[in-house]
């Protein structure tokens, strides 16, 4: 059993770092940008099926000179079957450049723990609209996260690939079809049975219509359970 459980753990790695790898290939004449997002996560289990969240995120932009966007997230899920999750809901932008946007978003995820490894998939449907822009653009995003703890501290490590895709062209805004790809990797701290918080490094390669950017993130979340039923664990659907 142990080996078949060593052998799943191989693969998902494997997995992880084929799509890392296929996705992190930036253009040579990417331009780069040095920034930093903050996110807050409160969560609310209702029962053992349901729970409702509200996020918040804060980025900064040009070498952490300015702020950049800001964006407030309700949504809620539903366990389905252990491990699996379907969930709803809409983001609100703020934007520095006047695209403030406002999108809705269905998603489906799914975690599965091989011995002390815990691995996550999302997959997460939108439509966003843009102010300045006519009718939705369609996005799907696609996340494999990979979360371990670090011997028997209350410190973990945490990394995950996404890669994110406009389903049409509405020939301004947004390009077609690959639009961007994040990876990150850092660790994250229960500091009690109600509260985790994680600091990492997150690289974004994006594709505009102008050209391709790289930037390089430091990241910082907070996530909090309002019940704290159990110790909060790293979940599929864990990040903005």
């Amino acid at each position: 059993m142990s080996g078949i459980r060593f052998v799943s753990v191989r693969k998902l790695l494997l997995v992880f770092g084929v799509l890392s790898t296929a996705a992190a290939v930036p253009s040579a004449a990417a331009e780069k940008d040095f920034t930093g997002w903050s996110t807050m996560r409160v969560n609310h289990q209702i029962d053992d099926d349901w729970a409702i969240a509200l996020w918040g995120q804060g980025r900064l932009a040009n070498d952490w000179a300015e702020g950049d966007q800001l964006l407030v997230m309700p949504n809620i899920h539903y366990r389905i079957l252990p491990g699996l999750k379907v969930g709803a809901g809409f983001t609100y932008w703020t934007k520095n450049d006047s695209t403030d946007e406002v999108d809705f978003m269905q998603e489906v995820a799914y975690s599965r723990k091989f011995a002390d490894l815990t691995a996550g998939n999302r997959l997460r449907f939108e439509q966003r609209f843009l102010n300045n822009i006519d009718g939705a653009i369609l996005r799907g995003r696609y996340r494999l996260q990979l979360a371990h703890p670090i011997a028997s501290s209350k410190v973990y490590a945490i990394g995950w690939n996404e890669v994110f895709v406009n389903l049409n062209d509405k020939h301004r805004g947004p390009v077609h079809g690959y639009e961007q790809n994040r990876i990150f990797g850092g660790l994250g701290y229960r500091f009690e049975h109600r509260v985790r918080g994680e600091l990492g490094y997150m690289w974004r390669n994006k594709d505009n219509r102008s050209g391709s950017q790289d930037d390089h993130i430091i990241a910082l979340n907070l996530f909090f359970d309002t019940r704290g039923l159990k110790p909060p664990q790293p979940e599929a659907e864990g990040h903005h």
